[in-house]
């Protein structure tokens, strides 16, 4: 069976095959604090921005659509970087799926 692409599914369905890949690889144990792997994420994520905006794929409103996106994603890797320099360091504990 051919797995489902993610982009296909809700974001919350996403997640919840994100997370079973993450737990069936590397185990109920979050190893990786959290808030560098978040960080992590984000500066993947912007990478991303810039790599789909290939002019010969995307119109202009849709180039400057993620513009947008990558300026949020930013925001939000500084707050991260924010809550992180107050944050006491991180321990090792079993993660858990969190539904909203």
């Amino acid at each position: 069976m051919e797995a489902r692409r993610l982009i296909d599914c809700s974001i919350e369905e996403a997640r919840r095959i994100k997370w079973e890949r993450g737990s069936t690889e590397h185990g109920p144990i979050m190893e990786e604090d959290p808030l560098e792997a978040l960080y992590a994420e984000f500066a993947d994520a912007i990478n991303y921005t810039f790599a789909a905006a290939d002019p010969n794929r995307l119109g202009g409103r849709q180039i400057e659509a993620l513009g947008h996106i990558r300026n949020g994603l930013r925001a939000w890797a500084y707050a991260v970087e924010l809550i992180y320099a107050t944050a006491p360091v991180y321990v090792p504990t079993e993660a858990k799926f969190h539904k909203e």
